[in-house]
């Protein structure tokens, strides 16, 4: 059920988002890209898709269930055992103050 809601997420994005998604860098330095979704954003990068939900929730494929918050000094998505950072960037899935850590 995980995999077909974020397969449908991204199948929902037309290509021309794709292709013109802004860009975040993780604390490790991938680069992944934002794509807007119906109920947040989708990062995703080599391989990896993670979906950023407007109630602070996350969900990976990879990873599972987690979830995610924002700071001043940028943003972090945590799974039971992962934790990716985005140190320095501002993500707004239309949370307003929701998210914040």
């Amino acid at each position: 059920m995980l995999r077909f809601a974020i397969a449908a997420a991204l199948l929902a994005v037309p290509a021309a988002a794709i292709a013109q998604a802004p860009r975040y860098q993780d604390s490790g330095g991938r680069a992944w890209d934002a794509i807007p979704s119906e109920n947040g954003l989708v990062l995703a990068t080599r391989g990896i898709t993670v979906h950023l939900s407007r109630d602070c929730k996350a969900v990976s494929a990879r990873y599972g269930e987690g979830t995610w918050q924002w700071a001043n000094g940028g943003f972090t998505v945590r799974f039971a055992n992962q934790e990716i950072g985005f140190p320095s960037q501002q993500v707004d899935v239309g949370q307003g103050q929701a998210c914040r850590g």
